[in-house]
């Protein structure tokens, strides 16, 4: 009997592939534009890539060894930029790394506690000590709430800043 859960997924391994060539592709353009005093770097997969552990692991660690590029790269001509690396420890392929170059909207964001949505800090054994990798960003984590009308979304977030 043919059972379709047992079926290959042979794009797995395409996606992980092209996911982290994007990574390593990555080149911030340190643009500061008249509305947004950040950029976004938006890592994006297909949304049901759900990464296994080898593949999650080399992808956590292309995303921080670029972070820690940009962080060690970032032009002296700003008055302030911090780098923030973000991803959710469900789904590694959704990450964003963003960079700062407000104080006041880098400390507003970490501050999401209205009636969607809320963040409460966490301790937790880090992500990194698990694939036994050392990093110089500061790592944090975060729980998740999204509330929806008769539902609530936890999720985990890891931060990684430098």
């Amino acid at each position: 009997m043919y059972d379709i859960f047992a079926k290959k997924q042979r794009w797995h391994k395409r996606e992980y592939r092209n996911i982290i060539k994007y990574i390593n592709s990555i080149e911030p353009e340190y643009k500061i534009s008249d509305y947004y005093n950040y950029e976004v770097i938006k890592v994006r997969t297909n949304l049901f890539f759900r990464p296994m552990k080898k593949y999650k692991k080399d992808i956590i660690l292309a995303l921080v060894k670029k972070t820690e590029e940009i962080v060690e790269n970032k032009p002296d001509n700003f008055d302030f930029c911090k780098v923030v690396l973000s991803f959710s420890e469900n789904n590694v392929g959704f990450s964003n790394i963003i960079i700062f170059f407000d104080n006041n909207t880098y400390s507003d964001f970490f501050d999401r506690d209205n009636s969607y949505q809320k963040w409460k800090k966490i301790k937790k054994d880090s992500i990194l000590d698990s694939i036994n990798f050392k990093t110089f960003l500061n790592e944090s984590c975060y729980l998740e709430f999204l509330y929806e009308e008769d539902y609530t979304f936890k999720n985990i977030l890891w931060f990684y800043e430098g």
